[in-house]
């Protein structure tokens, strides 16, 4: 079975994500917020902040979904750099982190 991992699964399209894929791959999620209507959904989940915390796993997928992201416009007016590592830095992580076919 093919193995998925959504970044970011606690959130709303994330969880709605893992719904939908659970049925034909095997899910695996990350989020810094835990949702517990997602866990039925997930093989393995990961609380951690692809910020500051270390995502690397010797798990192979074959496709990695990010959607851990900030995205109040008026919020990131006031608190760029915050957006910055989470959007930008959270996404090298991830890409540097992962070992995956599809991102």
């Amino acid at each position: 079975m093919k193995k998925v991992l959504v970044i970011g699964c606690s959130g709303y399209i994330g969880s709605h994500l893992c719904k939908w894929l659970h049925t034909e791959y095997e899910v695996h999620g990350i989020d810094y917020t835990p949702n517990k209507a997602v866990d039925p959904y997930l093989t393995r989940f990961w609380n951690r902040d692809i910020v500051t915390d270390d995502i690397s796993s010797d798990i192979h997928y074959d496709t990695v979904i990010h959607l851990a992201a900030l995205v109040r416009v008026g919020e990131s007016v006031q608190r760029p750099t915050d957006y910055y590592k989470t959007n930008i830095l959270g996404t090298i992580n991830a890409i540097n982190d992962l070992n995956f076919d599809n991102f």
